[in-house]
């Protein structure tokens, strides 16, 4: 799924679970204490997620519950280039027409002007509110700009706890942590 995306320096694709089992247990959580990995609930995983929002300060998004769609490489190359090219545009278009949303978001003029040329400020990112698994698309209204860390890491946690937890195998579908706007304020 997200494989092209999280590949390390060495080009391993890393453990799953154990990266979010060893985040989980540095936080003192144990999401998986009361059933084997693969037995937990629908209901079980959408209250976890639900604490997951909450612990990582989340709890301003809402959960949408989107199908499985998964995109072959050949599919995934495509969009991933298109992503690339509209990205840019999108960061143009942000820094030119959304100044004072940019300022709520923290951003100074140095920024502003780095994403007027096409390019995020640090500790910012282009976040597709629904994955391209997901049934999400290239188009402007699936962009958002969004604070890396906290926020973009700690909304990949949520959904990595689904797919570590095996829950995306199982049920075909996913709850993501989701918001609308352009933008989204920690």
């Amino acid at each position: 799924m997200w494989d092209w995306s999280i590949k390390s320096a060495n080009n391993q694709i890393p453990e799953k679970k154990e990266q979010v089992n060893a985040y989980e247990n540095g936080l003192g959580l144990n999401l998986y204490e009361h059933a084997s990995e693969h037995d937990l609930s629908t209901e079980q995983i959408e209250q976890n997620v639900q604490r997951l929002l909450k612990i990582y300060k989340l709890n301003h998004l809402k959960i949408i519950k989107q199908p499985y769609a998964p995109k072959t490489w050949e599919e995934m190359h495509r969009i991933f280039n298109e992503y690339q090219r509209k990205r840019f545009s999108f960061l143009k278009m942000v820094g030119y027409g959304d100044k004072a949303e940019l300022a709520k978001l923290g951003l100074s003029e140095p920024d502003i002007d780095l994403l007027k040329r096409g390019i995020a400020p640090e500790n910012y990112n282009t976040h597709l509110k629904i994955p391209f698994d997901f049934g999400g698309d290239t188009e402007f209204e699936n962009f958002s700009l969004i604070r890396t860390h906290h926020t973009h890491s700690n909304i990949h946690r949520v959904i990595d706890y689904q797919i570590a937890n095996g829950f995306l195998l199982k049920e075909k579908f996913i709850y993501l942590p989701y918001f609308e706007g352009r933008f989204c304020y920690d």
